[in-house]
């Protein structure tokens, strides 16, 4: 028995394209903010932030970037530095590319501390303004 390959790479892909618009077209979002890497520069910790949503955004690009610049809107209550702060969309950070943010920090607890407040409000930022529940 012989299987068409066009036959077989048409399936998956419009199993992949169901399954995501079933997710995103849910009234239900979620959305998440990590931490998926640091190094020292500059005598700061700097570190990568990944963030996303499950929710269909019309204007998707606009949105989530300009979410990313929230990033700091905390720093004196976290007594965070959130310092050199960047924002951009990195494609091969994850399969499927999201959002991305570097910001920098003091080295040690105190900058660690700081970092986790930021990153924890800036959670909350992410849910409350794309209006997610967190349910999926």
């Amino acid at each position: 028995m012989h299987i068409n390959s066009l036959a077989v790479l048409t399936a998956i892909i419009s199993g992949a394209a169901a399954i995501d618009s079933i997710t995103r077209g849910s009234r239900y979002c979620a959305t998440y903010a990590v931490t998926t890497s640091n190094w020292t520069e500059n005598n700061l910790r700097r570190r990568r932030v990944v963030y996303d949503t499950t929710k269909y955004l019309v204007s998707y690009d606009p949105i989530m970037y300009s979410l990313g610049w929230m990033w700091s809107n905390e720093k004196d209550a976290c007594n965070a530095r959130a310092g050199d702060v960047n924002v951009y969309y990195n494609g091969l950070v994850i399969p499927g590319g999201a959002y991305v943010i570097d910001t920098s920090e003091k080295l040690g607890p105190v900058g660690d501390e700081a970092h986790e407040c930021l990153l924890n409000v800036f959670r909350v930022t992410l849910a409350n303004n794309l209006n997610c529940t967190g349910k999926v």
